[in-house]
């Protein structure tokens, strides 16, 4: 449900900002 979409995006941002520092 939405509390796991919630879940799955505090997981990736992190991912996803280190991809675009670099």
């Amino acid at each position: 449900g939405a509390v796991s979409i919630k879940m799955n995006v505090l997981l990736y941002a992190p991912v996803l900002l280190l991809l675009l520092l670099k």
